[in-house]
């Protein structure tokens, strides 16, 4: 019974539903911070592949960049050699 919380005399016999009590909150925190951490771990993973993603598109911009005074305007980047959005991993390389 150290870990039963103290309850107001009369209510003595409600220290098993406070120790129960305890332990789920326990359980929930638990969970909430596995979810919050796996969030987390995606959100970062997400900005990364973004960050990846831009600084790929610069260099492919720069490569196909006509001269200056040159009448040709139209650029087209190739993504198709991009990486993909892998967020958990499955073809790792």
């Amino acid at each position: 019974m150290t870990n039963a919380i103290r309850l107001p005399a009369g209510k003595a016999g409600n220290t098993q539903y406070a120790q129960r009590n305890k332990a789920q909150s326990t359980l929930e925190i638990t969970v909430a911070l596995i979810a919050v951490f796996i969030l987390f771990l995606g959100s970062v993973k997400i900005f990364v592949w973004v960050n990846e993603r831009m600084v790929l598109r610069q260099e492919a911009y720069e490569k196909t960049r006509v001269s200056a005074g040159s009448s040709n305007f139209e650029v087209q980047v190739d993504e198709s050699d991009f990486p993909k959005l892998d967020i958990f991993g499955e073809n790792a390389q």
